[in-house]
C-alpha cells in the first residue's frame, strides 16, 4: 500500500509545479503593453524599416542599427523621426542628416528640446539660416552638447565649445572653438591663445 501513496505524492507535486508554471506564464503575459511597444519601436528592425521608408542609404542604416544592437544608442522610431524632422526643418538636406548621424549616431537619441537649445544658442551668437545649417553639418557633435547655465558656451562633461562669429573680408564667418574645462588662456608665457573662430 505504500507504493501507491508515493506515486500519488509525485503526481501531485508535478501537477502543482505545472499550475505554478502556468500562473507565472499568465503573469508574464499580463505585463504592461507599453514596455513591449517601447521595445518594439526601439528594435533594430523597426528603426531599419523607418529609415528605409525615409530614403536613407543602407550603409548608414546599418551603422545606426549596429549601435542599437550594441546598446550604444537608445532611441525609438518616433524619437529618431522627430530628430530627422527637426534637422530637416533647419534646412539640412536628408543626405547631410545621414552624414551627420554617421559621424555621431548619438544625435538620433537626443531629445528634440536639447537640439533646439543648441540651435537657439547658435542663433543668439549670430548664426542663422543657411549658415546655421552649414555650421551644424560641419560640427554635428555640437548637437550632443548642452547649453551652460549662463548661456555663454556649450558643455558636455569636461568638454566645452563655443560658437564664434567674426567678419572676414566683409562677410560674417561662423566657427566653433573646443576646449576642456579649466583650460587657461593668455595667463602665462606658455599658455595658448584663446580659441577663435578662424
Amino acid at each position: 500500500m505504500a507504493a501507491p501513496v508515493a506515486a500519488r505524492t509525485v503526481q501531485h507535486s508535478f501537477k502543482a509545479r505545472q499550475q505554478r508554471a502556468h500562473r507565472l506564464v499568465v503573469r508574464a503575459v499580463d505585463a504592461p503593453v507599453a514596455t513591449d511597444l517601447q521595445a518594439e519601436l526601439s528594435s533594430p528592425a523597426a528603426v531599419r524599416k523607418a529609415l528605409l521608408a525615409r530614403g536613407w542609404d543602407l550603409a548608414w542604416i546599418d551603422g545606426v542599427t549596429g549601435e542599437i544592437q550594441k546598446r550604444k544608442l537608445q532611441a525609438t522610431v518616433p524619437q529618431i523621426e522627430a530628430v530627422i524632422d527637426f534637422l530637416q526643418g533647419l534646412g539640412i538636406p536628408l543626405k547631410s542628416v545621414e552624414n551627420m548621424a554617421s559621424i555621431n549616431k548619438a544625435i538620433l537619441g537626443q531629445p528634440v528640446d536639447a537640439l533646439k537649445a543648441v540651435a537657439d544658442y547658435a542663433q543668439r551668437q549670430g548664426v542663422t539660416g543657411a549658415a546655421l545649417a552649414g555650421l551644424l553639418e560641419a560640427h554635428p557633435n555640437l548637437l550632443t552638447y548642452t547649453v551652460s547655465a549662463d548661456g555663454k558656451q556649450l558643455e558636455k562633461g569636461q568638454a566645452r565649445a563655443s560658437v564664434d562669429v567674426s567678419e572676414r573680408h566683409g562677410a560674417k564667418v561662423a566657427g566653433v572653438s573646443y576646449w576642456r574645462e579649466g583650460a587657461s588662456f593668455q595667463t602665462a608665457p606658455v599658455a595658448p591663445l584663446k580659441p577663435s573662430a578662424l
